[in-house]
């Protein structure tokens, strides 16, 4: 990223025994949208073969991140921003409370 700057908060949800993490990414919108535009689309049983160089596209990466995180009972998410800021995009990952470990 040459310029711009994100921000990120935890907020805890108790009543949904989750936390929620908001990344704000204050970059054009032409740096984001593509591989956020993947998010919403179901991830493809048969996805197509290309060479694989060894990186993930942004888009790509994503997507298996979303899937990951709904495995485990999260998600992440494009959030409407507040009113007043439209020119940041706000993802927001969902991850269920640690429970305290019992040693024995």
């Amino acid at each position: 990223m040459p310029e711009g700057k994100i921000c990120l908060s935890a907020i805890p949800i108790p009543e949904l025994q989750k936390v929620a993490i908001v990344l704000k990414d204050d970059r054009p919108e032409t740096d984001w949208a593509e591989p956020l535009g993947l998010l919403s689309d179901p991830f493809p049983s048969n996805p197509p073969k290309a060479p694989f160089n060894g990186k993930l596209s942004p888009g790509l990466s994503l997507m298996v991140n979303k899937l990951l995180l709904e495995l485990m009972n999260g998600s992440l998410e494009i959030v409407s921003p507040p009113l007043n800021d439209h020119s940041a995009c706000y993802l927001q990952c969902s991850i269920p409370l640690a429970t305290e470990a019992i040693d024995g």
